[in-house]
């Protein structure tokens, strides 16, 4: 066993050469203790980085869009907090050691404002949070193509949904950020839908609506998430635990679950959905997908209801998020195309 002492943070190679009676023999062996990964999330005073690293270290130095704004962070130091970050932008970290040739670790953050892509309705939960004690979800307001604030729907709520320190991304889908999580035995929350879908005219008979979401899978947990009419009777939504289900209620009965697709633990899945509102009396169609990381349309979507339904889309005012279990949802949007939400325009 030897140890190098005297590197310093980095790309170092090894040459260990066995001079022996027989022969001479040469190992090689190389260790760069370059930052590992750097993440980071919108925090209550900024922005939070943080870092993983292993090595000996004199100190760090972090900049923000190549300008300096740390530049003696401690050795043993395995996070700071930008309190100086814009309000808004698109901004790119990056954190080294102040000592030797070292590949710095970067991050792009997208601090807003929000850009649905398209969409309608855009729910990014862009809102500040705390890792140690994240902040609930309750009170929150601002998403593009909502109003009011996020409600409970518990009379007497003793667990609340939260938002989580990080988001979900999945390929290229443009992402922003914090993520949110709601409570197992609690019935969930709901925000109101402004009227841009309605004016769009994407709730009249014959029009298609397309609705996309985030969701990462923790074990047993899952997430349901519909958009509703006001007295809860009329729904369209998806249910996510260890299978995923669709179903519709239709002047407040529920029609047959239909499963759509098995998931995998801890794994965070893209899933876009067609509403195609029935005409002249033709049944309503919820047609489902899970979309690749190249965020194109599979040629083949998920079951659909052979049960003919036709709700009155007309009453659908609320977007209602219940379930979790440690499941984080994200990246809500709701628009006119599929292009529209995956952040590719109309």
């Amino acid at each position: 066993v030897f140890t190098d002492t005297s590197a310093l943070p980095g790309a170092n190679s090894y040459e260990l050469i066995l001079d022996m009676p027989t022969c001479t023999k040469k190992l090689r062996a190389s260790c760069d203790s370059s930052v590992e990964e750097l993440t980071g999330y919108r925090s209550l005073g900024g922005v939070m980085l943080s870092w993983e690293a292993r090595g000996k270290f004199d100190a760090f130095k972090i900049t923000r869009d190549g300008k300096v704004i740390a530049d003696a962070v401690p050795a043993d130091a395995r996070s700071f907090e930008d309190k100086g970050a814009p309000a808004k932008g698109k901004v790119v970290y990056a954190i080294q050691p102040t000592t030797g040739k070292v590949t710095p670790a970067e991050l792009k953050v997208n601090l807003g404002p929000a850009n649905s892509g398209g969409a309608l309705v855009y729910e990014p939960f862009n809102y500040p949070t705390d890792a140690e004690e994240p902040e609930s979800l309750l009170g929150k307001s601002g998403a593009p193509g909502t109003k009011g604030a996020y409600v409970t729907l518990d009379e007497k709520p003793k667990h609340l949904p939260t938002i989580v320190a990080g988001g979900l991304s999945h390929g290229g889908l443009p992402v922003l950020g914090n993520s949110a999580i709601m409570h197992r035995w609690s019935k969930g929350c709901t925000i109101e839908l402004g009227d841009g879908i309605d004016k769009a005219g994407l709730l009249k008979d014959g029009a298609e609506l397309w609705i996309s979401f985030l969701f990462h899978t923790i074990g047993g947990g899952g997430i349901n998430l519909s958009l509703q009419s006001a007295d809860g009777k009329e729904a369209i939504g998806l249910a996510h635990k260890g299978v995923t289900e669709s179903y519709v209620y239709e002047n407040g009965k529920e029609k047959k679950r239909l499963f759509v697709k098995g998931m995998l633990p801890n794994t965070t899945y893209l899933f876009a959905a067609k509403m195609v509102w029935g005409k002249e009396g033709q049944p309503d169609q919820w047609i489902p997908y899970f979309v690749p990381d190249d965020l194109k349309l599979p040629e083949k979507h998920g079951r659909i209801f052979t049960e003919p339904f036709n709700i009155d889309q007309s009453k659908l005012s609320r977007l209602v998020l219940k379930g979790g279990n440690g499941s984080n949802v994200d990246e809500i949007r709701i628009g006119p195309t599929f292009e529209s939400v995956v952040g590719r325009g109309k």
